[in-house]
């Protein structure tokens, strides 16, 4: 297991994203959680509902995640199903205690969520938001050289319409988050907010998040703070966050 991740609060007043990695090393095999969220800048208290997302995601997997693993041996059909079931409760949970305290306090919470488990060589993917999940697979562009390109394939879809997020945490207190689940293979997944990709194309993407050389998590951060600073040279004003996940570290 091998991450990099940027982090970088931009030309913002305040840091609304939020990041989260967590990985529990069991006989069978590596638990993994992954999360990114980003608080909505339209909204007054979108630092607070993405710091009170990731600290209630941190408290689930411990208490519900990791506890349901090692009680019981499950089929792989049996494990998605609690997975879902789980991680539907928790986004149920959250969005109903950001609803109550908007109707309390009058305030307006609101987060993107992006919440990724791996387990098994497989991962099973949730997200409410404009946040995004890509898929890269590493391949070899000519057989017998040595150049190498990345196929990239985005696992989430936007919720809003380009001038604003149509669902997101805490904004409706039933809203169910989307589901994903796949094999992992050799693939890694790159999870980012909008201010990460908004002015940068998946190509451009895909060219500077290739394996080749990547033997160190130091050469991952270098790879994305390269695309950070390239997003701020765009003009990007908004918060930057990405987290770079290799579950099969073996690059």
């Amino acid at each position: 297991m091998k991450i990099g991740y940027v982090f970088e609060q931009g030309r913002r007043s305040r840091m609304e994203d939020a990041l989260l990695f967590k990985a529990t090393l069991l006989s069978n095999g590596v638990l993994a959680m992954a999360v990114l969220c980003d608080g909505m800048g339209g909204t007054q208290g979108g630092d607070e509902a993405s710091h009170l997302f990731l600290k209630e995601a941190e408290l689930w997997y411990e208490r519900e995640l990791l506890r349901s693993i090692l009680g019981k041996e499950r089929s792989p059909r049996e494990l998605g199903t609690m997975i879902r079931a789980k991680v539907h409760r928790l986004f149920r949970d959250v969005n109903r205690m950001l609803f109550e305290r908007m109707r309390l306090k009058r305030v307006t919470y609101g987060t993107t969520a992006v919440l990724c488990i791996f387990y098994r060589d497989r991962y099973y993917l949730f997200h409410l938001g404009d946040s995004r999940c890509y898929a890269l697979a590493d391949h070899v562009l000519f057989p017998g050289r040595k150049g190498r390109n990345v196929r990239i394939r985005r696992l989430t879809k936007d919720h809003g319409n380009g001038k604003g997020v149509s669902k997101c945490v805490g904004c409706n207190p039933e809203w169910k988050p989307d589901g994903k689940t796949g094999r992992i293979g050799t693939k890694s997944f790159l999870f980012c907010s909008d201010g990460f990709y908004k002015t940068q194309d998946e190509q451009t993407v895909s060219r500077s998040l290739h394996v080749m050389g990547a033997k160190k998590e130091a050469v991952l951060e270098r790879r994305l703070r390269a695309l950070s600073d390239r997003a701020m040279r765009q003009g990007e004003t908004d918060n930057i966050s990405a987290l770079w996940v290799f579950p099969q570290a073996s690059v």
